[in-house]
């Protein structure tokens, strides 16, 4: 039986949910055999939750395991996911499948065998990451970091510290929590959520955690705090440190448009245009020109796309201009702008496109052999577009 919210996937036994104007495809559903139907994102949730509780029942052992901060969320999900599976049966959402329909959709792919459940759990609001907590209590829960990503809807940075710390109010009695040590705003949580088991990882794997050396294939200096907190959840959960370390080793990025280097001779993309705020695009300036240090003859001109950070609320342009200044003072030679004129600045160095094609078009024309381009904006934009049109 299979739990499907596209009336055209639908097969005989299957759930049909129906979201929205999917009430329109019941008949269609029906017709083709759905056994059972769930009207709107309420029931949803209500039916996800009693499914749960019946796994529970069925495995004690079940670990469900909750990922939230302004940053990181699908790249440690899709890792800690991916490691997991290497010691027991495991179910983790394919994509950023992070609300609430991303949240039931992801359990339900769960059944009474499932060991670990990973889930991604993002927010607009306050109270979002409660109604996920309700319908997922947790033994786990990791917050990344927090950072300003979403502020317009928020409001201020302390009402995306309150949003974020709920997931911590979401333990079960037992669980665990991961905060970084390094963030002054989640750390402060620990203090709040005083009742709870909340303990800290590093920004680095600590010796303990990785006595010798372990490879990755992720780029930028900020995963190394992505593995950090992965391991940490490790530990916890008992995996054998030797499954951990090997799957760290093999493990290459799932999800699209994080941080990949693409090859499209004779240009290489650094995309990472699934999303942005002004902390990923510094880290995204940084992976570009260590990688150009790191292999000088192989990267020999460091360009870039940029985009709009969208949510940024009233300092939207001061963080532009400030993201746009550490581009101009840096190595990248050219910038290429999707947006509106003086977004990130007027220096020389910025080039300003009303379209896509017209940037795509640009690149054909002026790559040479060797540039390594940043495509970088917020998920809205569709950089990855330029990426694909190239």
């Amino acid at each position: 039986m299979a739990v499907l919210t596209n009336s055209k996937n639908i097969k005989k036994g299957d759930t049909f949910v129906a979201l929205g104007k999917g009430t329109n495809f019941i008949d269609e559903a029906l017709q083709k055999g759905a056994d059972k139907i769930i009207k709107g994102e309420v029931q949803f949730g209500k039916a996800a939750k009693k499914y749960l509780q019946s796994l529970r029942k069925q495995n004690p052992q079940l670990q469900v395991i909750g990922i939230t901060g302004s940053f990181g969320k699908t790249t440690v999900k899709d890792l800690l996911g991916f490691i997991l599976s290497k010691a027991g049966q495991t179910v983790f959402a394919k994509e950023s499948y992070n609300n609430e329909i991303g949240v039931p959709i992801t359990i339900f792919a769960a059944d009474e065998k499932t060991e670990y459940l990973v889930l991604e759990m993002g927010a607009n609001k306050i109270g979002d990451i409660k109604y996920l907590t309700d319908i997922a209590p947790l033994d786990v829960a990791c917050l990344l970091g927090v950072g300003s990503a979403h502020i317009s809807s928020f409001g201020n940075l302390d009402n995306i510290v309150s949003a974020k710390g709920e997931i911590f109010a979401g333990l079960k009695n037992g669980g665990v929590g991961f905060v970084p040590d390094f963030d002054k705003n989640a750390k402060n949580l620990i203090k709040i959520y005083n009742h709870k088991n909340i303990k800290t990882f590093s920004r680095f794997p600590s010796r303990s955690q990785s006595p010798s050396f372990i490879s990755t294939n992720l780029l930028g200096e900020h995963n190394l705090s992505n593995i950090s907190a992965v391991i940490s959840i490790c530990e916890f959960l008992k995996i054998d440190t030797q499954i951990v370390r090997n799957a760290i080793e093999q493990f290459k990025p799932i999800s699209k448009h994080r941080l990949q280097l693409l090859e499209k001779p004779p240009i290489t993309f650094l995309d990472d245009s699934y999303n942005a705020n002004p902390a990923s695009m510094l880290s995204g300036l940084k992976t570009l020109l260590n990688l150009k240090k790191t292999y000088p003859k192989k990267y020999l001109r460091a360009l870039a796309v940029l985009g709009k950070m969208e949510e940024l609320g009233k300092e939207s342009k001061n963080e532009h201009l400030e993201v746009g200044k550490a581009f101009q003072n840096s190595a990248v030679e050219k910038i290429l702008v999707f947006g509106e004129k003086k977004l990130y600045g007027t220096s020389d160095k910025f080039l300003y496109f009303s379209s896509k094609l017209q940037i795509a078009d640009y690149i054909k024309k002026n790559a040479k052999k060797g540039d390594i381009l940043l495509v970088k904006a917020s998920n809205y934009s569709k950089l990855w577009e330029i990426v694909e049109g190239v």
